[in-house]
């Protein structure tokens, strides 16, 4: 299964009256623009009108690229353990189509170790990884910032 036919397990949540763009060419400028490093719904919306021509080799984009704004409502409508899933599914085709064992990732941020309330990037993190297969497990965390 492509990633392409992926998306279109996804049910579009929006009510029928005064739809102009198409769920799936949504999804598909989505996800091909934060591939693409985009970090929030204008770049997104920038990706699809510089990359109009190569979208429409995969999907038709009848009424060009949709607002930032629209987006973002479509993108927010869809629940979020649909769009968990859809990635996880896609992710187990690739990794048993090539005999790969499965990973579970775990991650947590330490509750209020921030410096201050802007500043809360500097909290600790704490990241486990565990291979049952080849019994193995690693264990990593991020330090908080030293002082100057």
């Amino acid at each position: 299964m492509t990633f392409t036919e992926h998306l279109t397990t996804l049910e579009d949540p929006r009510h029928t009256i005064n739809i102009r763009h198409d769920f799936f060419d949504i999804l598909f400028l989505t996800v091909s623009a934060i591939l693409s490093q985009a970090e929030g719904w204008e770049d997104i919306e920038e990706f699809g009108k510089n990359k109009l021509d190569w979208l429409r080799k995969h999907y038709p984009f009848k009424n060009g690229i949709p607002s930032h704004d629209t987006i973002s409502r479509v993108i927010c409508l869809i629940p979020k353990d649909d769009i968990n899933q859809l990635f996880m599914n896609c992710i187990n085709v690739v990794r048993q189509a090539q005999g790969l064992a499965v990973i579970a990732l775990d991650g947590k941020t330490v509750k209020h170790s921030f410096d201050s309330a802007q500043d809360k990037l500097s909290a600790l993190h704490s990241y486990q990884c565990l291979c049952h297969r080849a019994r193995c497990c690693a264990h990593t965390g991020k330090l908080k910032k030293q002082e100057k």
